[in-house]
């Protein structure tokens, strides 16, 4: 049995048996922050370069299809390239959306000013809407 400690009593025995020298309390230093002169978003998986491979895949489609299909009907073939160039507009612009959305988020993580990326999403929300419209009443007509 272990002899009771006398509270007005000290000694200099270490925990870890063995008489030891007193612990010596070192000062804490708060963590070190490093601030970020020109943060750069960066994603893992970069939406903006796959809006801009399909963009310029569905244009270069649809100015090559007309050239490309010369035993069918031409006027067939250029509203079939039309549709997938606004097509192709449309998918680049909801990507981008959602690459900016994405920076929005990060940048007021970062506490960083999102005017500028909030301005872009909703213009490019809205030219995406634009075009839809304008595909969708050129299908309904040729019904």
């Amino acid at each position: 049995m272990e002899p009771s400690a006398d509270p007005g009593k000290t000694t200099n025995q270490s925990p870890w048996m063995g008489n030891g020298a007193p612990a010596q309390i070192q000062p804490q230093f708060p963590e070190q922050q490093i601030i970020v002169i020109n943060p750069k978003y960066k994603p893992d998986f970069n939406l903006r370069i796959w809006s801009t491979f399909i963009l310029l895949g569905g244009v270069i489609t649809s100015f090559a299809l007309p050239f490309i299909g010369l035993d069918q009907d031409l006027y067939m073939l250029l509203e079939i390239s039309s549709y997938l160039c606004c097509s192709s507009f449309i998918i680049a612009s909801v990507l981008d959306a959602i690459y900016l959305k994405g920076k929005s988020d990060w940048q007021n993580s970062m506490g960083l000013s999102t005017s500028g990326t909030t301005v872009s999403l909703v213009l490019t929300i809205i030219f995406a809407g634009f075009l839809f419209v304008i595909l969708f009443f050129n299908l309904i007509d040729g019904y």
